[in-house]
Parts: structure tokens; C-alpha cells; sequence
């Protein structure tokens, strides 16, 4: 047998880790039990710290977007602020396995849905005795830990090595990266810069109120470093980019004015904004990101479908700059434009200097399109941000059992019977592929004798954003109402009980 450190890591009274170690067995599986019941090369916490949880690769920390107190929030990173939402305490699951709970929202950190497969999302939901919420510790380097899910085996992990604000934080198979490795720092010894022996903290970081022991946030003061030392000074926040009106405002039939703007930013210049235009309250939109019809880069195609969805409470980015005429994008392509919009939106959303700054709901990311805009939105269906996504007289050309088998969330399906471009035929294969998961709710609507894009450009988009619209509704609002689910389901429902329209549905809730 192979022998190593087993570490047991405490917080002194000044706040300084102390490392105490004993002799034990080395090189163990992240899943692999000690016949005594703890895990082999995995560390102790101290359970009554609180700690942040700080990604070597990127430098920032864990934490709940949103600050949100609810159940399925995600995790993310973001730069170090010294809030509550970025606090955690670990609550000794026994066998050496803790729960890891937020301090702000009183949740407990959890694979969704106890999954077992990479690219899971990691959410926050109300603790309970489910191994999916259960994870272990295991040294990797000074200071350096990997930290591992007991049901699945695998890794916390930073989505795609991912290093701006907002990344999703998801598990994935143990491959060495530091973005599986982290440094638990205990609340009071700074997440930036640490004062050392009555030395100066570091240099405070980005975020919002100065941070305890050395991270200053955004305009803060930075608090007192470990060992005595003066904490950090408070960061600038970063810099903000206005972003700037597209045309006049519109309206759809939603209770919001809304408001059509650019921004020079990169990650959103080369899309258009469609958002509410009064953002004074305290209501926080979902993200709605939109691919054209023939990969255009016209933000203004479906300006009439996407001003209706903002007008109901979506924050909404549409692929394109209004009336550009550069080549449209490549078939297939252009997923990673579309989330790169919601890199953006999300960052923003942190950014004490933004307009959307505390706006936006993070949690809740929806992608759709029309005919190639619908291949855009179906390159986001793998990302864990996704809590819905569809395509609109769009569909894949083949079947391809990889890409279904990457869907995680709810899917709707959007067409014409009389589609001249095979979107239907396109469209049905994907409803039976993605039917066949058994566990991926999708929906397909059909309307009788339409053709390409249906009757996309009517007023307020027309009766194919209505059932975008109530499915946006359902899946990021929670409306089981007549405006939500109650249009789409059941024998009374708006589209259920009219005869030109055809509808397949499976695997709904």
C-alpha cells in the first residue's frame, strides 16, 4: 500500500490555516472509502468556519447567483466581494463527507436533479440527507484542494476553464485542471491579498462592498488582513459601457415599455438589446437570447416577436446589430455567440456601474431562433445555464444521437405543416429523438398550413410567439396559469382546443 498525508485543516485564533498531519494512505479515488468509513487522502474542515470558495484558475469565488435565497438558484463565479453569498459553511455528512451551506440563502450546495453526468449544473436547494449534496476534500497542493460529489465521483468544476463573472460552476470527471481546484479561505483572512505577520493585505479586488481581510470591493474599504495586517483598499469596480438607444422604443402586449439599445461592449456588440424600459423596481428579468432566420445579423428581423416577449418582463438580446448587412453567419454555427450574450448579461448583472446592474435573473436563461437562428439556439442546449431552450421552423438535418443526449432542460418546438424548407419534417425527428430520453420535457406545435416562419412578423409576432411567449412563461416564471402552462396544456387550454393547430407533447411534469 502507498502511503501519504491524510490533512486535517483548523482555523487558529488569528484566522491563519493551521495544518495538522498524520500519516495514512495516499492516492486513493475521489470515491474510495477507508475501512474505519472516511475517505482516503481527503481533508477536514473546521465546522464551525465559514469560508469562501476560491477557484485557482480564475481567482474568484463561488457563489449563489443573484444572491438568491430560493430553491434551484445556480453557482457561479465572480469576483470576490465579501458578501454572504459567497460564504460558506460545512456541515459534517459523516464518512468524511460535509454539506456545504451558503451562509446568506441557508441552502446547501447540490448537483440538480442527482445527476451523474458531466455537465450537470451545480445549484443551491434545501439541505437534506441526499448524497448529491454531500462532497469531500482532497488535498492537491498547499492550500490547494479538489472538491468531489459522493454520489457521482466527480469533480467541482469551472464550465468551459471559464473566468469572467457569471461562469457556471458544474461537475465533470476528475482531469486534473485547476479549474477543479479551489482554495477554502476562511472568512477573516482575506480573499485577496493576505496581510502576513502585521504586514499590508493586498491590493482589494472587483465586486461590490470592500471584503473582509484583504478583498476590497467596489468603492469599499478593505477590511483587517490576516496576522494583524491592514486589509486591503477598496477596488474600482471595473469600467461600464452605457449602452446607447437603437431606434425609437416599442411596445407588444405586455404591461412594459420597451426600450431597443446596443452596446459597444465586446460579448454584446454584435447584438441588440430589447429590455424593459423602467428598471427602478425590484423586479429582476429573465434572459431570452434570440438567433435570426438565416443567421442573419440584423438585430431587427423579429423586432415585432422580441419587443412582445420583453414587454412581458424579459430581458431579451437578439443576434445582430439593427439593419446589418454583413454576411449572415454560417449554418450551424453561432451558439457560442448566443452565450456569449449571456456571459455578458449575467457579468452586468454584478457590475455595480451597470444599468442592469441587480436587474437581471440569472438563474433563469431561456435560447430560441428561427430556421438557422434555431441551429444557434440549439448549440446552447448543452450549457448548464439553460433552463429552457427550442427552435422556431428550424430543426437538426440528421439525427444525432450526441447532441440529444447532451439536452438537460424542458424543449419546445415551433413550426409550420406546410414548412417549404423541411423545418417540420425537421422539427418532428427532433421531438421523437428527444421524446425517446424519457426524461426531457419537450413539446412540439404545429400550426396547419403555415409556411416558414409562420406569421413571425404580425403584430406582436403573431400566434408563434404567443406559444414561445407561454412557454417562457411556464418554465422561467413558474405561470401554470392561462398565460403560462394553462395556454399550452390541458383540455381547455388556448392552442389545445384550436383545430388548426397539431400538438405532441412528452415527458411533461
Amino acid at each position: 500500500m502507498r502511503f501519504g498525508t491524510k490533512q486535517s485543516l483548523l482555523v487558529a485564533a488569528t484566522g491563519i490555516l493551521a495544518v495538522s498531519c498524520v500519516v495514512g494512505p495516499e492516492g486513493a479515488y475521489d470515491a474510495e472509502i477507508e475501512e474505519q468509513g472516511s475517505l482516503e487522502g481527503a481533508i477536514t474542515v473546521d465546522t464551525n468556519a465559514v469560508y469562501t470558495i476560491v477557484g485557482v484558475q480564475s481567482g474568484k469565488c463561488v457563489q449563489v447567483a443573484g444572491g438568491s435565497t430560493a430553491d434551484a438558484a445556480a453557482m457561479q463565479i465572480a469576483s470576490c466581494n465579501g458578501s454572504t453569498r459567497q460564504q460558506f459553511r460545512m456541515e459534517s455528512a459523516g464518512g468524511g463527507y460535509y454539506r456545504i451551506r451558503n451562509v446568506n440563502s441557508n441552502r446547501c450546495m447540490d448537483v440538480t436533479g442527482a445527476s451523474t453526468g458531466d455537465g450537470a449544473a451545480i445549484q443551491q436547494y434545501s439541505c437534506w440527507t441526499g448524497t448529491n449534496q454531500q462532497w469531500s476534500f482532497t488535498d492537491v497542493a498547499s492550500g490547494v484542494v479538489r472538491i468531489t460529489a459522493r454520489h457521482s465521483g466527480k469533480s467541482l468544476d469551472v464550465y468551459g476553464r471559464g473566468t469572467a463573472d457569471g461562469t457556471a460552476v458544474i461537475q465533470w470527471a476528475s482531469n486534473g485542471g485547476t479549474n477543479q481546484q479551489f482554495r477554502l479561505t476562511p472568512v477573516g483572512s482575506g480573499t485577496g491579498g493576505t496581510g502576513g505577520g502585521g504586514g499590508t493585505g493586498g491590493t482589494g479586488g472587483t465586486g461590490g462592498t470592500g471584503g473582509t481581510g484583504g478583498t476590497g470591493g467596489t468603492g469599499g474599504t478593505g477590511g483587517t488582513g490576516a496576522g494583524g495586517g491592514t486589509g486591503g483598499g477598496g477596488g474600482t469596480g471595473g469600467t461600464c459601457t452605457a449602452s446607447r438607444p437603437a431606434g425609437r422604443n416599442v411596445s407588444g402586449s405586455g404591461p412594459h415599455q420597451v426600450v431597443v439599445e446596443t452596446n459597444s461592449d465586446p460579448g454584446i456588440n454584435q447584438g441588440t438589446i430589447f429590455r424593459p424600459a423602467d428598471l427602478s423596481g425590484a423586479t429582476k428579468y429573465p434572459i431570452f437570447v434570440w438567433g435570426q432566420g438565416g443567421c442573419s445579423r440584423d438585430g431587427l428581423a423579429n423586432q415585432a416577436a422580441m419587443a412582445e416577449i420583453a414587454s412581458h418582463g424579459y430581458f431579451v438580446v437578439a443576434d445582430g446589430t439593427p439593419g446589418n448587412t454583413q454576411p449572415n453567419r454560417d449554418l450551424g454555427s453561432g451558439g457560442d455567440v448566443l452565450r456569449g450574450y449571456v456571459d455578458w448579461v449575467i457579468a452586468q448583472n454584478e457590475k455595480p456601474c451597470s444599468a442592469y446592474y441587480q436587474k437581471i435573473e440569472t438563474t433563469k436563461v431561456a435560447a430560441n431562433g428561427f430556421s438557422c437562428g434555431g441551429l444557434m439556439a440549439a448549440g446552447t442546449a448543452a450549457d448548464p445555464r439553460m433552463t429552457t431552450w427550442g427552435h422556431t421552423s428550424s430543426g437538426s438535418f440528421s439525427a444525432n444521437q450526441s447532441f440529444y443526449n447532451s439536452i438537460h432542460t424542458p424543449v419546445l418546438i415551433v413550426t409550420g405543416t406546410a414548412d417549404s424548407l423541411g423545418a417540420n419534417q425537421n422539427g418532428a425527428r427532433d421531438f421523437q429523438n428527444i421524446a425517446a430520453l424519457g426524461d426531457i420535457p419537450v413539446m412540439m406545435f404545429a400550426k396547419v398550413g403555415a409556411d416558414h416562419g409562420g406569421d413571425l412578423w404580425a403584430r406582436n409576432g403573431g400566434e408563434f410567439t404567443q406559444v414561445n411567449l407561454a412557454w417562457l412563461n411556464w418554465w422561467l416564471k413558474g405561470d401554470e396559469s392561462a398565460t403560462g402552462k394553462g395556454m399550452l396544456v390541458g383540455p381547455s387550454c388556448r392552442f389545445c382546443t384550436d383545430r388548426t393547430w397539431q400538438i405532441s407533447s412528452a415527458n411533461l411534469p
